[in-house]
């Protein structure tokens, strides 16, 4: 049985309208209802492609992730060639993958930061070990330390909880989005029921891993902005990613 129920998605092509449901299940199901709309039939998907990322049927963002690393990876080798021919130093390497690649790999990843990242980081490590001429086998850390960067699920969960601090402060006047209605009724569900969306449940163990619980009790209650929230996860984040390091 379904876990939740079939929704549709209506995509206006010129003047062709493209009608598919797009279903969310526990696990795929041999044999699925026929739908028809206006005598035609309707296809139906187990994963669609919607503004960018896959949404795929089971709720999780690993075809998504999976996507976007393949993407980011042919963008990586043609970064690389052009480097090469135009005979690029290091640093302005660097800031080209800053703002050409990982713009595509943390693509959505404030819906999908909670979930393991592990396609993401592999992309950029690559990117590192061929800039430095080391093989495969080197260390995660040498290479990180060596470049003075940081693993990409930092900045990939900074972003998230910083989309999630966003809409419940968000601005009430005029009319409410629907991802500040659905929030509000997620959140209402997660703190008295035994319901707990896997995002916010992500949410809320980052925020206590950093001690910052007070925040996800009362964020209209504290004089940050978005910028300053960002700047302060950013800078926790780089201190317990030392510490980690020197216990290691």
């Amino acid at each position: 049985m379904p876990s939740q129920c079939i929704v549709t998605h209506l995509v206006s092509k010129s003047t062709h309208p493209k009608q598919k449901l797009w279903s969310f299940l526990e696990e795929k199901i041999r044999k699925l209802p026929k739908f028809q709309f206006k005598d035609k039939n309707i296809d139906i998907v187990w994963d669609y492609k919607y503004l960018g990322t896959v949404f795929n049927y089971n709720n999780k963002f690993a075809v998504a992730r999976s996507a976007q690393a393949k993407l980011a990876n042919k963008a990586m080798f043609g970064l690389l060639r052009k480097s090469r021919k135009l005979d690029l130093p290091l640093d302005i390497q660097l800031d080209l993958f800053d703002k050409c690649i990982i713009p595509i790999l943390l693509f959505g990843c404030e819906v999908w930061a909670h979930e393991a990242i592990d396609e993401c980081e592999r992309v950029q490590l690559r990117f590192f070990k061929i800039l430095l001429s080391l093989r495969k086998t080197t260390a995660t850390c040498m290479v990180l330390g060596e470049l003075g960067k940081f693993p990409l699920y930092l900045e990939a969960k900074c972003r998230m909880l910083t989309y999630w601090f966003k809409l419940p402060t968000a601005d009430c006047d005029g009319p409410q989005k629907i991802s500040v209605v659905m929030l509000r009724l997620c959140r209402h569900m997660y703190d008295s029921t035994d319901y707990k969306m896997s995002w916010l449940k992500g949410v809320h163990s980052l925020l206590n891993d950093l001690r910052l619980t007070y925040i996800w009790l009362n964020p209209r209650e504290n004089n940050y902005s978005s910028n300053i929230l960002k700047a302060l996860l950013k800078r926790d984040y780089e201190i317990s990613f030392y510490r980690d390091g020197e216990k290691n």
